[in-house]
């Protein structure tokens, strides 16, 4: 069931940060592409001699896509495919955040992580959970 829960909130992320990434690899495009046609203008009307600018975005268009186009393969992908979620096929209606919760603003540094880590196991709670009421039932509070 931990396993389960586990994945199931990876997979979470994962559906997410893949919209995420495919928002902002469209966005990478549309900005070479606006970047592009600027130049274009600009040489036309004589303000721009060189045509480097021109070629450094087509260059910037062609080395994005295969990252852009693999965004969207895995934000589909993250959306339909995880049975994990509960989420079958085009008939699914969830909505998923525009963007992953920001990073906490300060982490807590643990001197000593090992006990706290042992301690906040949930496996190891369960069994603990388990051993006592195994000892409550037999009667073995000695």
């Amino acid at each position: 069931m931990l396993r389960t829960a586990i994945d199931t909130r990876k997979a979470y992320f994962q559906a997410v940060a893949a919209e995420q990434s495919a928002r902002y690899f469209e966005q990478v495009r549309e900005a070479a592409e606006a970047g592009a046609e600027l130049a274009r203008g600009m040489r036309q009307a004589g303000k721009l001699v060189e045509a480097r600018t021109d070629a450094r975005a087509g260059v910037l268009r062609r080395r994005d896509r295969p990252a852009s186009e693999g965004a969207a393969d895995g934000a589909g992908g993250a959306r339909e495919a995880d049975p994990l979620m509960g989420l079958a096929g085009r008939d699914s209606t969830f909505s998923l955040p525009e963007q992953l919760p920001a990073l906490p603003a300060g982490l807590t540094v643990l001197a000593d992580v090992e006990p706290y880590a042992v301690a906040e196991r949930l496996d190891l709670r369960a069994m603990r959970l388990h051993v006592e009421a195994l000892n409550a039932s037999l009667e073995l509070d000695a």
